[in-house]
């Protein structure tokens, strides 16, 4: 967001990650503002997805490229 700290590495970024970087001093304690609200992600990946539960706990879990990466 603008004006919000975070600022795009757009030399470490490329089609598939997005790099951002915190640019103000933090207090001990003290958080930055939300990077995000939402993701998205490609409907090939989507379909690729294991919904684990845990109590009441849920978690996607997602395959992508080898990795994974999950959503909770």
């Amino acid at each position: 967001p603008e004006n919000s700290g975070w600022v795009v590495a757009e030399d470490q970024s490329t089609p598939e990650r997005m790099v951002l970087y915190y640019t103000k001093a933090l207090a001990p304690g003290e958080t930055t503002p939300g990077l995000s609200d939402t993701i998205r992600i490609d409907e090939s990946v989507a379909q690729q997805v294991n919904k684990v539960t845990d109590g009441s706990t849920v978690t996607y879990q997602y395959k992508y490229g080898g990795f994974l990466f999950y959503l909770g």
